[in-house]
């Protein structure tokens, strides 16, 4: 079966046009690839600034979200301490790719994981201590996304203030949303 590609007008086979629901696209490959790195040329610098908006969003969202945490073998909780170690098969560090990888990417990643504080880390590697019955840690991006930084109004601006200043009390609803996530149960491997 043939379908004429609307820019470039030529009658092709449907397999050169990408699924869009049930049809297909009303542009061919080639044309969609041209068109696409048309579009980037035309808008470089904003799409530039979308993804280190997103970048900052998502980085922000993550460290918020870390600060839930506790090693597995000690109290520690400080963000900046704790590790995340692979029990299964490593992808990749989730603290170099957490800004780049997309949070359901990271999340992905985390289910492979256990928290341990730096020292702890150090002392399991080494053979100093030993882990029994460990299970991995059961998250997902909505679960990270919960901290995200309120929408701005485009103007620099928050819409809504959840750092204490809100009347209806986001600051308690924040309290609650974290004790929720760090209360949740885990689930065995």
């Amino acid at each position: 079966m043939k379908k004429i590609c609307t820019k470039c007008k030529n009658p092709k086979a449907l397999e050169v046009f990408a699924r869009k629901g049930k049809g297909h696209q009303s542009y061919c490959l080639d044309c969609q690839k041209q068109n696409s790195a048309e579009w980037y040329i035309n808008n470089k610098q904003q799409q530039l600034a979308n993804i280190n908006r997103n970048r900052k969003r998502d980085g922000s969202a993550f460290y918020a979200w870390k600060t839930t945490l506790h090693c597995y073998c000690c109290p520690e909780n400080y963000p900046a301490c704790l590790d995340f170690h692979h029990l299964h098969s490593k992808d990749f560090t989730v603290s170099e790719r957490v800004m780049t990888a997309g949070l359901k990417t990271v999340s992905r990643e985390l289910k492979k994981c256990i928290v341990l504080c730096s020292n702890c880390h150090r002392k399991l590697h080494s053979g100093v201590i030993t882990l029994n019955n460990v299970v991995c840690l059961n998250v997902t991006a909505e679960d990270i996304r919960v901290f995200m930084p309120p929408p701005s109004d485009g103007a620099g601006t928050s819409n809504l203030s959840i750092a204490g200043s809100n009347p209806a009390g986001g600051t308690k609803i924040m309290e609650e949303v974290r004790s929720e996530l760090t209360n949740r149960p885990i689930h065995q491997t």
